[in-house]
């Protein structure tokens, strides 16, 4: 066992009713979260800090938070939720797990694009994340489940906040993520709840700052507990104490720093949110730097927190911190309740897009219609691959059939029917690849668009003989252009 990084998650909570991602079905939070009995010796460094509460249960919504640390989470430092509705076992619903590091990073086959940290973060808004293969093949982990009414939600607020985010679907999840909520959640035959991954990247400089970090995490509760649906969610980051493990300095660690840490981040957050990534770097080691993770979590509690237990241990390389807190938050004023602050925070998350559903023929690819339509974009793009686009031009069915798409998705491809495929979900961008390969022009897809005629279209424009593609040297001849034997590129 871990020493003093055990604790007994079963005896800590006393029953499923209060424990955060738990639910009521066998009176144990053991039932959701699992025991954590083992901690610090499957893995090499884990500590576990928790903030409990009750999500619609308080004047403020209540938020559960925790944050999971340690060497083994990932540098990169990741962010998630998870958490549970009312209800059996089986309705949890969990919220945002994290752990995104090499999995992240690389395209998975069912993914179009690979993806790297940009802005604040990337938010996971998929409904499912499989294991990444970090070499040797994945571990015998299910797939768990993503909640994508929420993380959209979350998506929306944080930028709606000002927080530049990217966004991601289809791509596996690291150790990060898996490793400790394999020792948290039951998994099989599957996971009990779902789990929204965010990743917010400290491993290559310029990274957030901790205050900006701190500021994120504040967002993060708006957005949950502005969220219409009564969930109860808890925040989980990854990220060690004080450790380096590069270079002349490896092995670096500072227990004094580490105490002081867990009392700043209970009693005095902002004095760590003003510290500079090189404070943290001396005083905790270069990778120590990433415990700005546990700023989210904080962030995302109220200003008043009481501590349930905390412990702490260095085995080896990294400190292992164990926490758990519980909001005290005051509720708001009469002249304040809570249902009027969050349908307000409700109007702030939708205000760049009101009145845009008014605009006929107006389609908006959002993050909902981006997830619908992921099999066919990523089918589209998949076109750009010399291979794939001789293999759908040669047997198209096959190719569908080997990319599992809807009999729906199938017959929008093979009538060419532009329209549907906007409105389905489709980014327009994939239907330049689908076109270009085919030998139609953009004109033409306007024009399907509108339900006109390529020569109908082409009267409302300036330059009624244009026509133009994305297609490059591979394309063959195609039947609109006269000029030459290639479309010329867009």
């Amino acid at each position: 066992t871990g020493a003093a990084g055990t604790m007994d998650i079963f005896k800590l909570f006393g029953g499923g009713s209060k424990a955060a991602g738990a639910s009521g079905a066998s009176g144990a939070a053991g039932g959701a979260l699992g025991a954590l009995g083992t901690i610090g010796s499957g893995i090499a460094g884990i500590g576990l800090a928790l903030g409990i509460g009750k999500m619609g249960g308080s004047a403020t919504g209540g938020l559960v938070g925790s944050t999971m640390l340690g060497a083994a989470g990932s540098v990169l430092g990741t962010l998630g939720i998870l958490g549970a509705a009312a209800g059996p076992i089986g309705a949890v619903v969990g919220a945002i797990l994290g752990g995104v590091m090499g999995g992240l990073m690389k395209p998975s086959p069912r993914s179009s694009s690979s993806v790297t940290t940009s802005g604040s973060g990337v938010l996971g808004v998929g409904d499912s994340y499989i294991v990444a293969d970090e070499g040797g093949g994945t571990r015998d982990l299910p797939p768990v489940k993503g909640h994508t009414g929420l993380s959209h939600h979350i998506g929306a607020a944080l930028m709606a906040d000002e927080f530049d985010m990217s966004f991601f679907q289809g791509k596996p999840l690291d150790h990060g993520c898996f490793s400790p909520l394999s020792m948290m959640w039951p998994h099989q035959p599957q996971w009990p709840g779902s789990i929204v991954p965010l990743q917010v990247g400290v491993l290559q400089f310029p990274i957030p700052s901790a205050m900006r970090c701190y500021k994120l995490g504040k967002s993060l509760r708006k957005a949950i507990e502005s969220y219409p649906e009564d969930l109860r969610v808890a925040l989980v980051a990854t990220g060690g104490l004080s450790h380096q493990v590069h270079g002349e300095r490896a092995g670096f660690n500072n227990t004094v720093w580490d105490e002081q840490f867990l009392d700043l981040i209970e009693k005095d957050p902002e004095t760590l949110a003003r510290m500079t990534q090189a404070d943290f770097a001396r005083l905790g080691g270069m990778e120590g730097a990433e415990v700005i993770m546990w700023l989210v979590m904080r962030g995302a509690l109220s200003a008043n927190i009481k501590r349930v237990h905390r412990s702490y241990y260095l085995p080896s390389m990294t400190g292992i911190a164990t926490a758990v807190y519980e909001n005290e938050a005051i509720a708001p004023a009469a002249f304040a309740p809570v249902a009027d602050i969050q349908s307000d925070y409700r109007r702030h998350i939708g205000h760049q897009l009101a009145g845009a559903e008014a605009l006929t023929g107006t389609y908006p690819f959002t993050l909902a219609r981006s997830v619908k339509g992921f099999r066919i974009n990523t089918f589209l793009h998949a076109l750009t691959d010399a291979d794939k686009r001789g293999a759908f031009l040669t047997d198209p069915e096959t190719a569908f059939a080997a990319a599992e798409l809807s009999e729906v998705e199938r017959d929008m491809i093979r009538k060419r029917d532009w329209r549907a495929m906007i409105r389905y979900g489709v980014s327009f961008f994939m239907l330049e690849k689908l076109a270009a390969v085919t030998g139609v022009s953009n004109l033409h897809i306007y024009a399907a668009m509108r339900g006109e005629t390529l020569e109908q279209f082409q009267k409302t424009r300036n330059a009624p003989g244009a026509l133009y593609s994305v297609a490059g040297t591979d394309a063959p001849k195609l039947a609109w252009d006269t000029a030459s034997d290639k479309a010329p590129a867009e």
